[in-house]
């Protein structure tokens, strides 16, 4: 997220501004990363169900609409939710694989209309990247959780197969 930070000019501790990624889970947002670091504690706190809150997010509507959202003024959105005050200016851009949208890439800053074509068009490809990446990583352990599925498998099959007298071969079934 410092990344989408630097591609648009930023710097938080001058300017205070943030970044955020949020995936989608469960039809709510689930906020996985911050810039800088401290914000994802008061990012977690928010439960925005995308189905069921009265206020979407531009983050959410993001997702919703699949569309990126460059809000020029925060304060007259009726989905802005606050979380830093001084900020007002908002863009979100859905994390897409394919034509499915798994999380949003969001970067708020306390000046109003900051983000211009060329930000919402780098953004836009960051998160593009982002969205493989994330994606590679549930890959990675999904097949990691099968291959520990299918060990445990082969072991008990072995046990089983094992020439051995009934309580042996019972106590061998448990153990796996």
């Amino acid at each position: 997220t410092k990344y989408a930070l630097q591609i648009v000019g930023a710097s938080c501790q001058e300017e205070g501004c943030f970044s955020h990624i949020a995936l989608l889970e469960d039809n709510k947002l689930r906020f996985i990363s911050a810039s800088p670091t401290e914000m994802l504690n008061a990012l977690k706190v928010l439960e925005i169900d995308l189905k069921t809150s009265p206020k979407k997010s531009i983050a959410g509507r993001a997702i919703i609409t699949g569309q990126s959202q460059n809000i020029p003024d925060v304060r007259s959105d009726p989905d802005y939710i606050t979380a830093r005050e001084n900020i007002h200016s908002q863009l979100s851009v859905p994390l897409k694989v394919g034509n499915r949208i798994i999380g949003v890439l969001s970067i708020e800053h306390p000046k109003s209309a900051v983000f211009g074509e060329e930000d919402v068009y780098n953004i836009e490809l960051l998160a593009a990247q982002a969205a493989v990446a994330i994606e590679n990583a549930h890959l990675y352990e999904e097949t990691k959780r099968r291959a520990e599925h299918l060990e445990a498998l082969r072991s008990t099959t072995l046990a089983i197969t094992s020439p051995l007298d009934r309580d042996t071969l019972l106590r061998a079934i448990v153990q796996q």
